[in-house]
């Protein structure tokens, strides 16, 4: 269930003191400060554009199998995955774009977090380029190998919503942890591993 935000900063209070009787909190702004209110939105805007992201990739996932198996020729199946995977990555780099102007949190250690994350971004985006120039290479002319290499490629779009989320899953799990815990009181955040009906994975029959 989303916290509504005006509980947020009661909740990150509750946070602070149990980290403070742990004896880590010493290096978290105070609560309610602007410092802190800077964090929050930060990891939301984080999280809101991963999960813009994966709702993209499933919107327009949505159906292609079908398109694409069932298309009149190879060529314009070969034609439907080069344009499916060549919007992914204006819409990947879109996304990093974003992410990549986003100022630092000011929590110790944010700019090394929001480092790692703008250099492991990149590894979302090959992954689709990967896919586009494979696309583009299908042996349409044999159509064996044609149905092998294209059933490959629909399978790219749940590889690389992975890898999205490993991506997110590094700069949550890694330090300063307390980022990790501003996410975990969103719901933007959360979503980003749910498969449940209002998560941004899509229905039965094609899973990103």
């Amino acid at each position: 269930m989303r916290l509504p935000r005006r509980l947020l900063p009661t909740v990150l209070a509750f946070a602070a003191l149990a980290s403070g009787a742990c004896g880590d909190g010493d290096d978290i702004p105070p609560v309610a400060s602007p410092e802190t209110s800077k964090n929050v939105k930060w990891i939301v805007d984080i999280c809101d554009q991963v999960t813009g992201f994966l709702q993209d990739l499933q919107d327009r996932a949505t159906g292609l199998v079908v398109r694409v198996e069932t298309v009149g020729t190879p060529a314009e199946a070969q034609a439907l995955l080069v344009g499916f995977f060549a919007e992914t990555l204006r819409v990947t780099d879109k996304m990093t774009k974003t992410i990549g102007g986003l100022e630092d949190p000011p929590i110790p250690g944010g700019a090394q977090a929001a480092e790692r994350l703008r250099a492991n971004l990149p590894s979302v985006r090959t992954v689709f380029a990967q896919a586009r120039d494979d696309a583009a290479q299908l042996p349409v002319a044999d159509p064996a190998a044609f149905a092998a290499a294209r059933d490959r490629l629909l399978g790219v779009a749940h590889e690389g919503a992975q890898q999205l989320r490993a991506v997110y899953a590094d700069l949550e799990k890694g330090e300063p942890h307390h980022l990790g815990l501003l996410g975990s009181q969103e719901i933007n955040c959360n979503r980003i591993y749910s498969d449940g009906p209002d998560g941004p994975l899509p229905g039965p029959g094609f899973t990103i």
